[in-house]
């Protein structure tokens, strides 16, 4: 017997719980570790946004491909399935929150972590992971013992933020986005040092200046904008109070949070991430949502109009600039150390020059000898 992780959103959740509950459903990049599993292997259930582990599901028969809606009305694309049977399913407030002291400390996978750090959540990150069989003996264990008379676990307000999905209508489909809050977060942030945090500021401000120089019309975030300004001293400049977009409230409360904006009229020319000491993944998430709401801004790919600028020795990414046209910006598009590039391309050519050279020479030498031998001979 083998465990996997079986992932939820809360919609797919809700999908299931209303089905029959016999078949779990991934998608078609799994199909390869699908074939991997057999009969009587258990997928381990965990409910994405709220991290809470909630039911077990005994593989019964598959995999098998079948497209018809189950997990989403129109286009399902859970289209690689098994048959399972139940063997634990909680409702949402009886799911063991991962952070809970009597899981944390449990899995080999977060036990002697600080609860702030995020480097188990590789762990959680995609369906059909393999658990340690430790682990999978540890959560079936575990969820069998809630399921018959566990406490609940009620869902904070932040909880409930987290299952309230936006969601916008596009002409080919609706998507869901991740809105960001007007207020500040509920957890006490990292206190950053002046000069690294005005290193951003500075280099907002710098983005900032070459938009406006281009005769474009420049957005600066709310939070931003006096520190900003302050850096920015050119009293030409047009900078917008508002966003002159005829965009629904979901997509302009997503958009205005860009570090920095470049418009020409009501069109958005360039959309910029900036990021020093903060994690790169808001920005790039931004950036996505910006892509999914408004796939054709402006009339060109809006992939090939946004960029990201990252500063700062705890990142490996010095510069981005996503010109690639088609697919969201994702840490896989970044190049390494893009302002060291030219130069090591440079030092390998010269390199591989030099080195072809002399192998030629050696060459024609050893010809020329065994010519010279040749002839002495006749």
């Amino acid at each position: 017997m083998a465990y996997f992780i079986d992932l939820f959103s809360p919609e797919t959740y809700e999908a299931f719980a209303r089905s029959s509950r016999d078949i779990s459903g991934f998608r078609s990049r799994h199909r390869n570790v699908a074939e991997k599993i057999r009969p009587g292997d258990v997928f381990v259930c965990y409910l994405t946004r709220l991290s809470r582990w909630f039911g077990l599901l005994e593989v019964i028969k598959g995999p098998f491909t079948d497209n018809s809606p189950i997990f989403v009305k129109e286009n399902d694309p859970f289209v690689v399935r098994f048959h399972v049977q139940p063997k634990v399913w909680l409702e949402i407030e009886k799911g063991i929150p991962i952070h809970d002291d009597s899981i944390w400390t449990g899995l080999s996978f977060t036990r002697g972590l600080e609860k702030t750090s995020l480097s188990w959540t590789g762990k959680v990150r995609g369906s059909l992971v393999r658990l340690d069989d430790q682990d999978g003996i540890f959560l079936t264990e575990r969820l069998k013992a809630q399921s018959v008379g566990g406490r609940p676990y009620p869902l904070t307000e932040q909880d409930k933020h987290k299952l309230a999905s936006h969601t916008v209508n596009r002409p080919d489909k609706v998507i869901t986005v991740s809105v960001p809050e007007d207020a500040g977060p509920t957890e006490t942030p990292e206190i950053i040092p002046e000069d690294e945090s005005r290193e951003s500021i500075r280099v907002q401000a710098l983005i900032a200046t070459i938009g406006a120089k281009m005769g474009m019309s420049i957005w600066i975030p709310r939070a931003d904008r006096s520190a900003v300004l302050k850096v920015w001293k050119d009293e030409g400049a047009e900078v917008l109070e508002r966003l002159p977009l005829n965009y629904d409230d979901t997509t302009l409360r997503t958009i205005e949070q860009i570090d920095v904006l470049w418009l020409r009229g009501r069109s958005i020319v360039r959309a910029f991430e900036v990021e020093h000491t903060t994690s790169v993944y808001s920005g790039i998430l931004r950036m996505a949502d910006l892509l999914a709401l408004q796939p054709n801004m402006g009339g060109t790919p809006a992939l090939a109009r946004c960029s990201q600028v990252i500063l700062g020795p705890r990142s490996p990414y010095t510069k981005t600039n996503c010109s690639s046209v088609g697919r969201p910006a994702t840490l896989n598009s970044r190049s390494p150390s893009a302002r060291a590039l030219p130069a090591e391309v440079c030092r390998g050519a010269l390199f591989l020059v030099a080195f072809t050279l002399r192998v030629l020479g050696t060459a024609l030498l050893f010809l020329f000898f065994v010519i010279a031998l040749l002839l002495s001979r006749w």
